[in-house]
């Protein structure tokens, strides 16, 4: 099952439990953190390893080293690890966020993101929902548990390169990747929405608004965009207009088409799931006459169709029909009537708003650390003479919004989470974040911001600093890593031979610099090290023939315990969690010392999208 992490006032003690344990770990093992694999032979990383760790890397292979970065994987080598690796491997498992994708569109899900956002009375670890449910590895001490589990995320339905679980008209333009993303994170924001009761959507740093363009016309919230960038505007307003007219096209079609109507669909659901006479027909007025509170109930769905509790009904007795379908036992007609008399009234009520629907607003502006709750709400309520949801000028309770960022890069998600917190206007937030090595810390001096660490809890830890190494560390992903390990592909070489040429380049330009110049190879490993060396030297200024012949060889030479290179690699990839987790639950924490409730959510596949968690919080 995949987990998600609450944070409120009665999990916030297991947390910073969770935060101190994670900051030791950091420490201890800073040496490996903050180090470059490109450094192996220059800084002789080898010999900084425990004795113990190895004689154990010389004797495995590297499809051994699997277990490493795995979480329910066990050690499956021949050679039995040292202690102090499989304690390691222990801690990491009880203390880093779970990547595995939640099932965001699961009725549970919802329900338990909604009650965890707007939790006043404590989630025991007795109550139903979370009894029995924790996540192996981590201790609770309180009565309440910071963590939930819920259905883990199906494997995302992709054919020739498109995400077939995303409607096939909000895929044009969209790469593969990006689909995923935003059909997720709209879901998570549309329950974010529904949560907040606020229908407006404030979309940061939005780029060509594929999101935007998913919340509008298939959530129905109104959205405006902010980006710095002049040339993503209108070519993003280009794009809606094109969305809006394709919809409207279809939902023309629709209506006159009987056989594409609201209420031949509802007719045919209910022929599909009743074992009757095919000679029968059937009346859904005969139906209703046998079901008192029918009409009561479709008043209901009509007029509250977004609110989650009724969807949630609704979905979950449409389940109950196709299993019943499944086993041949006929369905209770009046759930049947129930089901399709709230999706005539959903589809009629969906048509209907179309017409209606206004596009995103897009704002061109450049959103600063240090900018100020009134100067962002400014931005909000520059709409072009627009309204939504009533005058702007008629108070604060007309431009409540949610604020929303995928994978806003450095500094921007700092600076959204202390927009959220100090905007009265903002009632929720919807944070993926990325490029961690990006922000500013007040180690650096670079910043009077507390961009990391933005919590006390955490600013007060000692050694809880993360230098650009380690958090460049956060961005690394297992996942990707794992196939080429277990299949020992050649492709592991290039560890090496990274590592070998520049300790070619230090020997003859001590000055020379890990990343000042971008060193790849169209050969890749496929190759000798010469060959991958003859082909860089040129794009550091250097002739092939400058260089001896003995210094070539000594590198060769050193090529020969790759090995080793790949071993140390694997030893710090999987410390990777640990920076990202640290860094998570500091904003997390942040969020719980402003009194506002969050929850750190896997929203995304995790091998499609790296960055996968959401940190969503409710005001």
């Amino acid at each position: 099952m995949a987990t998600f992490v609450i944070s409120n006032t009665n999990t916030a003690e297991l947390i910073r439990d969770r935060v101190n344990k994670l900051s030791i770990v950091l420490h201890e093992y800073r040496w490996v953190i903050d180090s470059y694999v490109s450094d192996f032979y220059t800084k002789n990383h080898w010999d900084q390893l425990p004795k113990s760790l190895q004689e154990y890397f010389d004797k495995v292979d590297p499809p051994e080293l699997t277990w490493m970065l795995v979480m329910k994987d066990a050690q499956t080598s021949f050679s039995v690890a040292p202690l102090s690796l499989l304690s390691l491997h222990i801690c990491i498992q009880s203390l880093v966020l779970r990547r595995e994708g939640v099932k965001i569109d699961s009725p549970e899900t919802q329900r338990n993101i909604s009650s965890a956002l707007l939790e006043t009375p404590h989630i025991s670890e007795e109550s139903p929902i979370n009894a029995g449910k924790h996540e192996e590895g981590f201790q609770s001490t309180n009565s309440t548990s910071p963590l939930l589990e819920n259905e883990s995320i199906q494997s995302p339905n992709y054919k020739n390169g498109q995400c077939m679980d995303m409607k096939h008209i909000f895929r044009k333009h969209v790469k593969p990747k990006k689909q995923h993303e935003i059909n997720q994170l709209g879901q998570a924001i549309n329950l974010l929405s529904r949560t907040c009761e606020c229908k407006h959507v404030v979309d940061v740093g939005a780029g060509l608004g594929h999101l935007s363009r998913l919340l509008t016309f298939q959530h129905g919230l109104q959205v405006t965009t902010v980006e710095a960038a002049d040339g993503h505007a209108s070519k993003a307003e280009a794009y809606d207009r094109e969305l809006h007219k394709d919809i409207y096209k279809v939902s023309i079609r629709k209506k006159s088409d009987p056989l594409l109507s609201s209420e031949f669909l509802c007719q045919n659901i209910v022929e599909s799931f009743t074992n009757l006479n095919p000679y029968q027909t059937i009346s859904r007025n005969h139906h209703k006459s046998h079901v008192s509170e029918l009409d009561t109930l479709q008043k209901l769905c009509c007029e509250h169709a977004s609110h989650s509790s009724v969807i949630g009904s609704m979905e979950d007795k449409l389940a109950n029909i196709k299993k019943q379908d499944e086993k041949n036992v006929p369905a209770p007609v009046s759930e049947i009537c129930e089901v399709t008399d709230y999706q005539c009234c959903f589809h009629k009520t969906h048509e209907d708003n179309l017409e209606q629907t206004s596009l995103p607003h897009h704002v061109k502006c450049k959103v600063q650390p240090d900018i100020a709750p009134s100067q962002f709400l400014d931005i909000v309520r520059a709409r072009g003479g627009e309204t939504r949801g009533g005058d702007t000028r008629g108070g604060e309770d007309n431009c409540k919004f949610v604020l929303a960022g995928l994978h806003a890069c450095g500094d921007l998600t700092p600076t959204l989470l202390r927009v959220f917190v100090d905007c009265p206007a903002a009632m929720g937030l919807a944070s993926v974040a990325c490029c961690y090595m990006k922000i500013s810390s007040s180690t650096t001096g670079s910043t009077q911001l507390n961009n990391f660490p933005m919590s006390k809890f955490v600013r007060d830890i000692p050694h809880h600093h993360l230098t650009y190494v380690s958090r460049e560390l956060a961005c690394h992903f297992a996942d990707a890593y794992y196939p080429r390990l277990k299949a020992n592909s050649l492709h592991l070489k290039i560890h090496s031979y990274r590592a070998a040429l520049q300790y070619l380049l230090k020997a003859i330009n001590p000055e020379f610099k890990s990343g000042d110049v971008r060193l790849v190879s169209k050969r890749g490993s496929r190759g000798t090290f010469t060959d991958y060396a003859l082909e860089n030297l040129k794009k550091v200024g250097l002739i092939s023939e400058t260089v001896s012949k003995e210094l070539m060889g000594d590198c060769e030479l050193l090529c020969q315990n790759w090995k080793r290179v790949v071993a140390y690699y694997t030893l710090r990839l999987s410390l990777a969690p640990v920076v990202e987790s640290f860094i998570l639950l500091d904003r997390a924490l942040f969020l719980q010392e402003k009194g506002v409730n969050s929850v750190l959510v896997p929203i995304f596949d995790s091998k499609i999208s790296p960055r996968n968690f959401a940190l969503l919080a409710a005001k």
